[in-house]
C-alpha cells in the first residue's frame, strides 16, 4: 500500500521543527548542556527530569516506527522478484563493514600503543571505577552472557512483551517473522493488514514531528545530566581512548562519504542537504530516533522503499561499527594494564570478536558495556576492567557511535541498491513516494 504524500503544515510548529533540525540550534544546545552540566551540578539536576522524559517520548515513537516498517518492507520484498536478492546484499554489506570496524580499531590501537599507555593517574581512575562497578551491577543484570546467551536476548518469549521491551533486536526478529509470514497471506488480508501498518507508521511519524520541534530542549537537558555525571576527572583519565576512536570514526566518516557520492552520483553539498536532517538528529538524539527521517531521504535520492524499509533499520541494528572499533581500543587498553603483549594471533582474535559483537550492539551502554566479555574473556582478561572502562567513557562521546551507524546505514543501503547498475547509470528517480510526513 503507497502512501500518500502531504504538503507540510505553515505556521508555528512547521518554523519550531524547521527550527530545532538545524544543526547550529542542536550544536548551541549541546554546548549549553554541556557547561550546565559542568559547572551548574545543581541546575543540571533539576533538568535532569525533564530530559528523561525526552528521552521517554523519542523511545516512545520508534519501536512501532522500526516495527511496521520492517513488517511492511520485508512483506514487499519477499513478494517481489528482487526481495531476496536484496536480502542477501544487505547481510553481505552488514558483514564487510563490520570486519572492516573490527580490523581498524584493532590496528589503530596497536599503532597508538605507546599514546594509550596508561599512567598512574589512568590506572587510579580504573581501579575507582572499578570499585564502582558493583553500584551498577543491577542495571546489567537482565543481560545473559555467552554465546547462548545472546541468542536468548535475541528470540523473544512473548510477541506482546517484545514490543514493550527495550531488546530492538528481538522486535527486528519478530518483525521479520511477521514480514515473511505476511507475504504468504492471500491477497486481500494481506492489503488489509499491510493498510494497518501502513497507517500506524504514519501515525508515530507524526508524533515523531512533534516531540523532535522540542529537540534543542530536550538535547540540552540531557547533556547537562550526562556531564554532571561523568565530569571532568573521567573524561581526562580517559581522554586518549577517546582520542583514538575519534581518529577511526573520522577515517569511518570519510569511507562513507566517498560511497556515498560514488552511489548517489550527487556533488557533496547536495548529499549534504539531503541527509543533513538525519545525521543531525541521530548525532543529537539516536540513531533510532533518526531511522524514520534516513528512510524518507534515501528515498528522496530515487533508491525503493521496499528496499530501504528492510535495509535501513536492518542495517541500525547490525550495523555498529562505533562498538566494534571502541571495544577494540579498550581490549588493547587493558591488556597494557595488566601487562599483557599482544602476538598477532591475539590481535587478529581481537578484530575478529569486536567485529562479531560489534554487529549485534543493541540498547544502551549499560547494556552494551557487558558485550566486551566475549572480547576480553578468550584474551584471558579481566572482564570487569573492560566493563568499568566502556560504562566510564561511553557517556562521553556517545553522539559519534550515534551518527557513525546512520551514515553506515545509509552507505550500505546505496551499495545494496547500486549493486547491479554499470557505467554511468544512475538510481532511478523516484521509483516510489518517499515516506509520507506529518501534515
Amino acid at each position: 500500500m503507497e502512501l500518500e504524500k502531504t504538503e507540510p503544515r505553515a505556521g508555528l510548529f512547521a518554523f519550531l521543527l524547521g527550527l530545532s533540525r538545524k544543526p547550529w540550534v542542536c550544536v548551541s544546545a549541546a554546548a549549553l548542556g554541556l557547561l550546565i552540566g559542568l559547572n551548574f551540578k545543581e541546575l543540571a539536576a533539576m533538568l535532569a527530569p525533564v530530559g528523561e522524559i525526552y528521552m521517554k517520548l523519542l523511545t516512545l515513537t520508534v519501536t512501532p516506527i522500526i516495527f511496521c516498517a520492517l513488517v511492511t518492507g520485508i512483506s514487499q520484498l519477499l513478494g517481489s522478484g528482487d526481495g531476496k536478492k536484496y536480502i542477501r546484499r544487505t547481510l553481505a554489506t552488514l558483514a564487510c563493514g563490520t570486519l572492516i570496524a573490527g580490523f581498524l580499531g584493532t590496528f589503530a590501537a596497536i599503532s597508538a600503543a605507546p599514546f594509550l599507555n596508561p599512567d598512574a593517574e589512568k590506572r587510579e581512575f580504573i581501579g575507582h571505577a572499578l570499585a564502582n562497578l558493583e553500584k551498577k551491577a543491577s542495571s546489567l543484570d537482565h543481560v545473559q552472557p555467552g554465546v547462548w546467551g545472546f541468542i536468548k536476548n535475541f528470540v523473544p518469549e512473548n510477541a506482546v512483551d517484545t514490543l514493550a521491551s527495550e531488546n530492538l533486536l528481538s522486535v527486528v526478529f519478530m518483525a521479520i517473522l511477521l514480514g515473511a509470514a505476511l507475504s504468504e497471506v492471500k491477497h486481500r488480508p494481506k492489503e488489509t493488514a499491510a493498510g494497518l501498518f501502513a497507517a500506524v507508521y504514519e501515525m508515530f511519524l507524526c508524533i515523531l514531528d512533534w516531540v523532535l520541534a522540542f529537540l534543542p530542549l530536550g538535547l540540552c537537558c540531557l547533556l547537562a545530566d550526562q556531564a554532571s555525571e561523568v565530569g571532568p576527572d573521567a573524561i581526562r583519565a580517559m581522554s586518549a581512548i577517546v582520542i583514538v576512536y575519534l581518529a577511526c570514526f573520522l577515517l569511518m566518516a570519510v569511507l562513507y562519504a566517498a560511497v556515498l557520492l560514488r552511489a548517489t552520483g550527487k556533488t557533496p553539498k547536495e548529499l549534504w542537504r539531503t541527509l543533513k536532517e538525519p545525521f543531525t538528529v541521530a548525532f543529537v538524539a539516536s540513531s533510532d530516533s533518526a531511522l524514520p527521517m534516513t528512510m524518507e531521504k534515501m528515498a528522496d535520492l530515487g533508491y525503493p522503499k521496499e528496499m530501504l524499509n528492510s535495509a535501513i533499520p536492518l542495517s541500525a541494528v547490525l550495523n555498529r561499527h562505533g562498538t566494534a572499533i571502541v571495544f577494540a581500543i579498550t581490549t588493547v587498553f587493558v591488556a597494557q594494564i595488566y601487562g599483557v603483549q599482544l602476538t598477532a594471533w591475539n590481535c587478529l582474535l581481537i578484530a575478529l570478536s569486536c567485529s562479531l559483537v560489534g554487529a549485534f550492539d543493541s540498547g544502551e551502554y549499560v547494556t552494551i558495556a557487558p558485550m566486551i566479555t566475549y572480547v576480553l574473556v578468550p584474551m584471558d582478561l579481566p572482564p570487569a576492567a573492560g566493563v568499568a572502562i566502556i560504562l566510564t567513557i561511553w557517556p562521553i562521546f556517545e553522539w559519534f557511535p550515534e551518527l557513525q551507524c546512520i551514515m553506515a546505514s545509509c552507505a550500505n543501503a546505496t551499495i545494496v541498491g547500486n549493486i547491479e547498475k554499470t557505467g554511468d547509470e544512475q538510481p532511478t528517480e523516484n521509483p516510489s513516494e518517499p515516506v509520507a510526513s506529518c501534515p
